[in-house]
Order: structure tokens, then C-alpha cells, then sequence
């Protein structure tokens, strides 16, 4: 009777030892798979992973050789070379944590549509090398307008024409295009980083009303 005992125990207690491995083992698994998930989940700009606190983004864009110009609101602008070109680069963060959110290069403003269009699929070109086709593509002009007629820059100015490309994976969005301001914008959004950045808004706006 008590041998019968003292076997069932030994078995129930190997069986309470065994369920806790497993679930240790799985536990740790899913931890190593979020870990490499999140060190492989931002999108990056010059290589560098849109991520951390703004100075420290800042300070690694400083290192490739960009220079810090003035502060704005949730963010800096700053000047150095993109794509061949010297462009003005916007860096923006979150309201609260101020963790880098997005980045946008600003071509040069053009005068002339014709050169302006001609860099706009130059650097379409570029970007579909290297990341394949866009995922979505918008070239249009909107009544009264048409290309030809030679009023296209107005109506880029007054948004009656539209011009961009974007790529877009679970790191982000790349969204190229010709601005209103005359000039080829192209913008890297890092998908976790602005979902902060929208909750942080929110929640400020929130504690306001």
C-alpha cells in the first residue's frame, strides 16, 4: 500500500517537474523570438535603426557627417548629403518620450518641372532597385490642369497635382514625392515608433479636455 504510494508520488512530482521545464523552455523561446523581433523590426535611414531617444539618433546622423541647424517642435532640422544631393533633414520624435519617430529629406527647391519630374523618377528608380516595386504608385493631375500645359508647379503649389511612391513593410513606410513646396520630399516613418508617438499625442490631448 504504501510502496503503490510512494510510486505514484515519485511519478506525479516527475510530471510537475517535467510541465515546469517545458514551459520554461517555451517561455524562454518567445523571449528570444520578441527580443530578436523588436533589434530587427525598425526601419532604418543611413543605417541607422529609427529608434531611441532623439539625441542619440541625432548624434549618429551628426557622425555621418550631418549638421544639427536649429530645434523645432519634436524635433531638429539638420543639413548634409542624401542621395548625391545636399538636402535639408528633418528629424522628428515623440511628443513625450522623445523617441525618434521619422525622418524626411527635402531636395533642393526647383524652378523648373521638368527637372523637378526628372529627379522624382530618378530616385523612384533608385528605391525600386533596391526594395522592388512600390506599393503604391500616384501621378496625376487634377482639372483644370494637365502635364503640357505649362502651369504644373502651380499646380503642385496648390495641390491639384500628385506625385509619390511608397514602400511600405512591417519596419515602416518610404514615401517618396514632389511637396507643394516645389521639391522632391522623402520620408522614412518607422511604424512602432509613430504608433508611440500617436498614443503619446492622444493621451496628451486627453489630459487636456
Amino acid at each position: 500500500m504504501w510502496l503503490v504510494y510512494y510510486i505514484s508520488l515519485r511519478r506525479n512530482k516527475r510530471k510537475d517537474f517535467m510541465k515546469k521545464l517545458f514551459l520554461s523552455i517555451g517561455l524562454m523561446v518567445m523571449s528570444l523570438c520578441v527580443m530578436a523581433q523588436t533589434e530587427s523590426s525598425h526601419l532604418t535611414f543611413r543605417g541607422i535603426s529609427i529608434d531611441g531617444n532623439i539625441n542619440a539618433f541625432v548624434s549618429k546622423l551628426e557622425a555621418k557627417g550631418y549638421e544639427k541647424k536649429k530645434s523645432i517642435e519634436n524635433g531638429y532640422i539638420m543639413e548634409g548629403s542624401f542621395m548625391g544631393r545636399t538636402c535639408e533633414l528633418y528629424v522628428f520624435c515623440s511628443p513625450t518620450s522623445r523617441l525618434a519617430t521619422k525622418v524626411t529629406a527635402y531636395y533642393p527647391k526647383d524652378n523648373s518641372w521638368s527637372s523637378i519630374k526628372s529627379d522624382y523618377e530618378a530616385c523612384k528608380e533608385q528605391y525600386t532597385k533596391k526594395y522592388g516595386k512600390p506599393t503604391d504608385t500616384f501621378e496625376f493631375f487634377m482639372d483644370p490642369y494637365y502635364e503640357g500645359d505649362g502651369f504644373e508647379l502651380q499646380a503642385i503649389r496648390l495641390e491639384k497635382a500628385v506625385y509619390c511612391s511608397f514602400w511600405k513593410s512591417s519596419e515602416g513606410i518610404i514615401l517618396l514625392k514632389i511637396s507643394e513646396y516645389e521639391q522632391i520630399s522623402i520620408t522614412y516613418e518607422d511604424a512602432q515608433n509613430i504608433e508611440v508617438m500617436e498614443n503619446e499625442r492622444d493621451a496628451k490631448i486627453q489630459d487636456e479636455i
